[in-house]
């Protein structure tokens, strides 16, 4: 007491700022140790906003446990549906791989030629060269390996979007009964403001990647390309991570024209082509929007891709934008916190009407 007596007001800050740092670093560092656990249920919470609007709409036509069953299958067909696609795509790549033996050892000759002199008289393992016939079997069992490890996750994924669609509903009720009246319902309109959010971006990322999908595929077929159709699905998929995700998706394509016509016009025309489109679409053009519908800076936006998914891995780095506008609307609620919604989002960003405005709240 006579410490705290003694402390300057300034003293007193500086040191709540001290502790607000290690809090965020132990929290970062339990998120990343409960991942496990965490992950999926931040993942639910995510699939749930989404959902839950088309859950309501449909109790109006029928009875809430068929809307919910109804809004179970439609998920359960999205998931599978995009399972489908990404081991068809791979099992179509792996199976065709061993046609391309010729090409990918004609390339490796081409590298191995300018890696030489480079790399001098450790060669043995470059003159070996990797096997074709060894690549697609090995592909698909990483892709198998990949699936099984993640079923885990999916699993919980799925019991806790289940659990949540049957407790959504009565979440109003439990805010009034936890909270003052103003309170509670100041929480449920930020909460609404999360879901729109989410269904913004949601909407945004569709647009963007289907455009981008589009075009690489007509890009693709334009000059040559096989399995166009797969490198524009898969930079539609990939463009669900903002950002980084435009980056990645210029390799395999690329690399695939490469193999395919080996060092000459159209594979350069096939990574300038892939590279503009991302650079418009997926660099420029998509944090722009994606800035502008949530209020976000852009370098907010890579940031948060780039955290969420070492924190989370891929699955971190696909819903690391919905955590991103849920921190920002969740900060803006309090007068104490809503420098940091300001600080986030971007120079259009107007805080909430209805914010609370707590002045003596601890943090």
């Amino acid at each position: 007491m006579d410490n705290d007596a003694s402390q300057s007001p300034r003293e007193r800050q500086i040191i709540k700022r001290l502790l607000a740092v290690v809090t965020v670093v132990v929290v970062a560092a339990a998120l990343k140790i409960s991942a496990s656990v965490t992950m999926p249920l931040v993942f639910a919470l995510f699939l749930i906003a989404v959902f839950w609007p088309l859950q309501l709409r449909l109790e109006r036509r029928m009875p809430r446990g068929a809307a919910m069953c109804v809004t179970f299958l439609v998920f359960v067909g999205v998931i599978a549906l995009f399972v489908a696609s990404i081991w068809w795509s791979a099992e179509l790549l792996a199976d065709s791989a061993p046609g391309y033996r010729q090409e990918f050892q004609r390339l490796f000759d081409g590298l191995r030629v300018i890696a030489e002199p480079i790399i001098g008289s450790s060669t043995d393992a470059i003159r070996a060269g990797p096997k074709v016939s060894e690549l697609a079997p090995n592909f698909v069992l990483a892709l198998s390996e990949w699936l099984f490890s993640s079923s885990g996750a999916l699993v919980l994924i799925v019991a806790f979007f289940v659990l949540g669609l049957l407790e959504v509903h009565d979440f109003r009720d439990k805010l009034r009964h936890g909270l003052s009246a103003d309170e509670g319902a100041r929480w449920f309109e930020s909460f609404k403001r999360v879901v729109t959010d989410f269904q913004i971006y949601i909407v945004v990322r569709t647009v963007i990647g289907l455009i981008t999908g589009v075009l690489i595929w007509l890009l693709c077929l334009v000059v040559g390309v096989d399995f166009a159709f797969i490198w524009g699905f898969i930079n539609f998929l990939l463009n669900y991570i903002p950002t980084l995700g435009s980056i990645i998706g210029v390799l395999p394509v690329s690399a695939f024209a490469l193999l395919e016509f080996g060092i000459g016009v159209k594979a350069l025309l096939v990574l300038v082509g892939v590279s503009g489109i991302q650079l418009v679409m997926g660099i420029y053009l998509d944090p722009l929007l994606q800035g502008r519908q949530l209020s976000l800076s852009p370098l907010v936006v890579l940031f948060s891709v780039t955290f969420w998914g070492w924190l989370w891995s891929v699955p971190g780095a696909f819903i690391a934008i919905p955590i991103t506008i849920a921190l920002v609307i969740a900060c803006d609620h309090y007068e104490r916190t809503r420098w940091i919604a300001v600080l986030l989002a971007n120079s259009d960003y107007k805080p909430a009407n209805g914010a609370a405005r707590i002045e003596k709240e601890s943090l």
